[in-house]
């Protein structure tokens, strides 16, 4: 097989067990209403899905060029590349105040 498509592969494989992860954090709190929603919610599921593509995708992107990584490698990556945009989207919609009247969320889109 191809090393792009390896590495797009193991990068989609590697979103998809850290969402694995997520939801079996969270196997205990699955009766609270905000979680049994998401669970029921369509647009989280669409979401989930071209995150993990998405992943693949930014992987062959980011490590196009004459050495492809190992399937570990683009493993980690897979894993990595969801938590921080999970981490970015949440600090930027947190309203953090980030210095006199600027909230995280205005810093981040240069207003």
């Amino acid at each position: 097989m191809n090393m792009a498509v390896q590495t797009m592969l193991a990068s989609s494989f590697g979103a998809a067990v850290q969402e694995i992860i997520f939801w079996y954090n969270l196997r205990h709190n699955l009766d609270e209403e905000k979680y049994a929603s998401l669970v029921r919610s369509q647009g989280y599921w669409l979401a989930l899905v071209v995150m993990i593509a998405g992943t693949g995708l930014a992987a062959f992107f980011w490590f196009d060029g004459p050495d492809w990584p190992k399937k570990k490698e683009a493993l980690t990556f897979g894993i990595g590349l969801p938590l921080l945009v999970k981490q970015l989207g949440n600090a930027a919609t947190s309203g953090v105040k980030y210095g006199a009247r600027t909230t995280l969320l205005r810093y981040f889109r240069g207003s």
